[in-house]
């Protein structure tokens, strides 16, 4: 049975198709650059708003 489950593990997942795969790099940037957009424009909005208001206290 060991050997069956070992070639059914090849032909689900062969090992040519690992190295096709993204790898970290890519898919921590493809995840971080439109996270780091969102953040960047909330923390924007959020500095307006607070020159606008601390400009108008004054």
């Amino acid at each position: 049975m060991t050997w069956l489950n070992s070639m059914g593990w090849q032909t689900v997942m062969p090992p040519d198709t690992i190295p096709t795969a993204p790898p970290p790099n890519l898919l921590w940037v493809g995840l971080g650059v439109p996270l780091i957009i969102v953040i960047v424009g909330i923390v924007t909005v959020l500095w307006l708003r607070w020159r606008e208001t601390s400009g108008g206290d004054r």
